[in-house]
């Protein structure tokens, strides 16, 4: 991804991890008049494929094929060598982890 990423042009503000540590989320939704009620993790198990996780890649801002340009293809066959090198099976396993921020206007 890494490398792929400066092909495809810068797409994430140079201080975005600074702005989002300034104003986190959670005063952002205070600001807005909900009542924070907390943030949750948890994980999933989950085994991506080469096709599922171009796909994946492909639903994000920063490797979509509109950001790759014409470049799409030649990232498809990369990414496929590059993850069958690592995995000649073809499938990765990995515990999914996700979050959210609970909030809830006031009655």
């Amino acid at each position: 991804m890494v490398d792929w990423l400066g092909r495809s042009g810068d797409r994430l503000p140079a201080d975005w991890e600074e702005a989002m540590a300034r104003d986190p989320h959670e005063q952002v939704l205070i600001r807005a008049g909900f009542s924070y009620e907390g943030s949750h993790d948890f994980a999933i198990p989950h085994v991506w494929t080469i096709e599922t996780l171009t796909g994946y890649l492909y639903s994000t801002s920063i490797l979509s094929r509109q950001a790759l340009r014409g470049l799409a293809p030649s990232f498809e066959k990369d990414l496929s060598v590059r993850m069958l090198r690592c995995r000649p099976d073809g499938k990765f396993h990995q515990a999914v982890r996700f979050s959210y921020q609970l909030a809830k206007k006031p009655d």
